[in-house]
């Protein structure tokens, strides 16, 4: 009777969640608890989710300084807000404090982008299907899946399946308020939906439209809410907000899941350096990894010039990402003396300086590669760059091949999924320092060594092991490459190229014999790739037994590397 009791128990949580995510509920179901995971956050200090125990949850925005995501001022804006979802269906009412004017239901089903950085969030959960409008540049987005589906909104009617580009907030406004506009069907269709949310900030900072600002009644054109996740100061916490965007689909349990899997991964880098450094296997003191780039644009700070990291100052609160890198990895990182980037604006000379003690030096722009030419560039501007480029190549780290950006993976990959291979940016980093292991098969996703040899740029090839589920099907999707390829009818090559270097990871876990190598065979059929593992016979003939895969042998976490990207978590 209790097996039964269970299992009917069990079913039952399984018939609530499937609920939550993919129906609406009655009125009548307003107040049962239809949430069956409720994620704590652990490292962020920006945003919270609220389950009250209905069919309700609030996602809370913190932002106490009183400005927006630029640092601007902004009226309106400070302390917490705190905005509230119901299912749909629900009946429920806001709470006293909840955001006025704020009404949005679960699940989220229109989703309106207005930065690549929410695109590889979004691509994590599978839910890129979601996005109905991107505002901005489409040569700023690296998933091709993603891309593939956009269309000008201003000179292309939307006929399905498709996303609406308008290159700026300024052009969507214009578009909602236009009763005559191209795509006036499907903006009516998305502005007529209780389930559409727009990702801010919008109508914030630079190129923000007023007619989307949040203020006391919501009386934007959209329902939006602000996401901050750039204000958090770690990988773990910018990651974290995946379990934010989970929260917008009913899909916390995966997004936890997925959270805690990166943050062991990180763990198990962060693990193993920390052992070397007890361990005084590291022969140096720690190497100094300086932090900056030219800025060859005038922002009215001083500026051109060479813009520093933010001072460390060894308070994981307020110290940016870059220094719980260096921290991490043994290395001491080389900043400017400020705190924010208009106060670390220096020049040449004094920049030339500041480089000569410096072990690598990490060029961290992302949109624009120091050595390529600028389309209508002017005198001025080109004497700056090739000054700049003179700085970097008369270091010691130039000469030493110690110098690198972070366009390896492409110029806009830094931007897009740095936040969600936080763990592999690590990895750079350490590799970099002369701090983590460099195996034949490691290749670098973000750090691209830019002197006296300049490694080609290029979309990243390896696979990345993050499992996710199919919100669809329910069908658990292991491994994804560098575009979270879950959708088969992008990447077709590349997906069935990520899914038999799987296969081949798997199979030597089960048949690779420590002291020997494992070979592989491959055969093709009408059908489909098999692989098949070969047992090894030792010198005297004799076939040697399988043993059981361990993460302690070097020599398969170093296959396994190649194949999968996978760090084992107790290798010594």
């Amino acid at each position: 009777m209790r097996t039964r009791v269970a299992v009917v128990l069990t079913f039952l949580g399984i018939l609530g969640s499937v609920l939550a995510q993919q129906q609406c509920i009655t009125s009548a179901e307003s107040d049962d608890d239809i949430f069956e995971v409720k994620p704590e956050q652990e490292f962020s200090t920006v945003f919270k989710v609220f389950y009250p125990g209905d069919s309700t949850k609030s996602i809370s925005i913190y932002n106490a300084d009183g400005t927006d995501l630029y640092g601007e001022a902004q009226d309106g804006i400070g302390g917490e807000r705190k905005f509230f979802f119901r299912q749909c269906g629900s009946d429920l009412q806001p709470p006293s404090d909840a955001f006025p004017g704020f009404n949005v239901e679960l699940p989220v089903e229109y989703i309106v982008v207005s930065s690549t950085t929410q695109i590889g969030q979004l691509m994590v959960l599978n839910k890129i299907d979601t996005v109905a409008v991107y505002i901005g540049n489409v040569e700023w987005v690296t998933d091709q899946c993603f891309a593939d589906r956009t269309i000008d909104a201003t000179e292309v009617q939307y006929t399905s399946d498709q996303i609406l580009v308008y290159k700026d907030q300024t052009a969507f406004a214009d578009a909602l308020e236009d009763p005559l506009n191209i795509n006036r069907a499907r903006l009516d269709e998305l502005l007529g939906s209780k389930r559409m949310l727009g990702l801010g900030p919008l109508g914030e900072g630079w190129g923000g439209d007023e007619r989307f600002v949040t203020n006391e009644d919501q009386s934007g054109l959209i329902p939006h809410i602000p996401v901050y996740a750039s204000k958090e100061k770690s990988g773990k916490a910018i990651f974290e907000w995946n379990e934010f965007y989970g929260a917008l689909f009913n899909l916390e349990k995966e997004s936890r899941r997925v959270t805690l899997i990166k943050e062991k991964r990180w763990d198990c880098i962060a693990n193993k350096v920390e052992k070397k450094w007890n361990e005084a296997i590291f022969e140096d003191a720690k190497p100094k990894v300086c932090w900056a780039y030219y800025l060859a644009d005038d922002y009215g700070y001083g500026s051109p010039g060479w813009v520093w990291g933010n001072q460390c100052q060894g308070k994981p609160d307020t110290d940016d990402y870059y220094c719980k890198l260096a921290d991490v990895c043994h290395a001491t990182l080389g900043t400017g003396p400020g705190n924010a980037w208009s106060e670390n604006i220096i020049d040449h000379e004094t920049t030339a300086t500041m480089f000569e003690d410096c072990y690598a030096i990490i060029y961290s722009s992302y949109y624009r590669n120091i050595a390529d030419p600028v389309e209508n560039e002017d005198e001025t501007r080109k004497m700056g760059r090739a000054k700049a480029l003179s700085v970097l190549q008369n270091t010691e780290a130039w000469r030493n091949g110690q110098v690198y950006d972070v366009t390896y993976s492409g110029s806009s990959n830094w931007h897009e999924n740095r936040i969600i291979h936080y763990d592999r940016l690590l990895e750079d980093f350490c590799e970099v320092a002369e701090r983590h292991s460099k195996h034949k098969f490691y290749k670098r996703l973000f750090l691209r060594m830019l002197g006296p040899l300049i490694e080609e740029e290029g979309k990243d090839d390896e696979c990345i092991k993050i499992s996710v589920t199919d919100s669809a099907t329910g069908r658990r999707l292991e491994t994804n490459c560098n575009t979270i390829a879950t959708q088969q009818q992008c990447h077709k090559p590349e997906y069935a190229e990520c899914k038999r270097r799987t296969a081949m990871c798997q199979l030597q876990k089960q048949c690779i014999n420590k002291n020997f190598l494992l070979k592989y065979k491959e055969s093709n059929t009408s059908k489909q790739k098999r692989i098949r593992c070969n047992r090894i016979r030792n010198r005297k003939g004799l076939v040697l037994r399988k043993k059981k895969f361990t993460c302690n042998n070097k020599l398969i976490a170093r296959n396994c590397a190649k194949r999968c990207g996978e760090c084992c978590p107790q290798l010594g």
